[in-house]
């Protein structure tokens, strides 16, 4: 994946300037007059000089980074926007460039602590799809594309005009065939006849019956999406949980544009306890391919929390709260559980 990650530090620097950071003003226009010269050291220098006579701001310190940065001092730069972040927490700029520069220096653990941090609901759009976007970056990296995925579908979500987050999106989809199309089948007369007495044996809880006519039709026309799914479906009320799991391979290899059969084998999978298999078919296939399926994100998180990796059960479930909010879905009783899980942080 080819991050975009697009930040205009001169424009920056030139608003923070605007706005005043303190010390001596007549240092401060001498220091704007060096940055908009082109030379970025030398104003680096002139405001250090501030800071040394007592002019310490955040403001101050985050100008130092941004004309470190552009001088090509990236460790002075990550010192100065810590510094900036430091002394006003609230400097969330000083904090996403030092992630930047971490990253183009390797670190991208630290990276992805400071970018995690930064991601809130209550920030504006475009600042929150920005900080999204370089945090799925930073799992990219390390290996994490069920989490960059995630990261990216919310960040269009939150604002769909962030074209990095766009982009970066294409890319990580690229090759992987997510895009699939509905095969075209007409169910033969005889097998849609006993597909109907399938469903209605199913309607009145009649299991083995509703079981017995849906694996004729299945034979009658073996490439029948609906008589595999109506199948494997009557299998899971019996509670013939291997045979469902089976039933619904089948049919999603019948229509792999269909996500139920996918989503009930991670059901199924997570229900007979094995939660691996359950995590590893929701992130790679149901969440990238059907990405507004609210119930991928509960499961996932229950999946993840059984092997103990809150991390991610807490990154699943907060989606799963967000998409439940917008829908005006009642999530209370997974609220409820989600509250209480423990916090952990992130491991690769």
């Amino acid at each position: 994946m080819k991050p975009h990650l697009h930040i205009s530090l001169i424009a920056t620097l030139a608003a923070a300037f605007a706005a005043g950071c303190g010390g001596g003003k007549s240092d401060a226009a001498k220091a704007v007059e060096e940055f908009n010269a082109g030379r970025y050291e030398a104003a680096a220098k002139t405001l250090e000089k501030v800071v040394r006579d007592g002019g310490a701001t955040s403001t101050l310190h985050y100008n130092i980074g941004v004309a470190k940065a552009m001088a090509g001092d990236k460790e002075g730069a990550i010192r100065a926007f810590e510094n900036a972040r430091s002394l006003d927490i609230g400097a969330t700029d000083a904090a996403e460039y030092r992630a930047h520069l971490l990253m183009e220096n390797g670190d991208i653990e630290t990276a992805h602590e400071i970018l995690d941090g930064l991601v809130t609901d209550d920030d504006e759009p475009a600042r929150q799809a920005r900080a999204l976007s370089a945090l799925a970056v930073c799992e990219h990296r390390l290996g994490r594309d069920d989490l960059a995925f995630l990261r990216l579908t919310r960040a269009i979500s939150t604002d769909p005009s962030y074209k990095p987050a766009i982009q970066n999106l294409a890319a990580l989809r690229e090759g992987r065939g997510d895009d699939v199309k509905s095969k075209p089948h007409d169910t033969n007369a005889e097998a849609a006849a006993l597909i109907a007495k399938g469903s209605d044996s199913y309607a009145r809880s009649k299991w083995q019956l509703a079981i017995d006519s849906f694996e004729k039709a299945l034979k009658a026309d073996p490439e029948s999406y609906h008589a595999a799914s109506s199948l494997a479906t009557a299998h899971f009320a019996a509670r013939h949980y291997s045979d469902a799991s089976e039933t619904y391979e089948l049919a999603a290899k019948l229509d792999p544009s269909k996500s139920d059969p996918f989503y009930w084998q991670a059901y199924i999978a997570y229900s007979l306890g094995d939660p691996v298999k359950a995590t590893r078919m929701l992130c790679e296939t149901v969440i990238p391919r059907w990405p507004d399926d609210i119930r991928s994100y509960e499961l996932a998180s229950y999946a993840w929390a059984t092997q103990k990796r809150f991390y991610e059960a807490r990154v699943f479930g907060e989606e799963h709260l967000r998409r439940a909010r917008m829908a005006g879905t009642d999530a209370s009783a997974f609220a409820k559980w989600f509250a209480a899980m423990p916090q952990t942080a992130f491991q690769k």
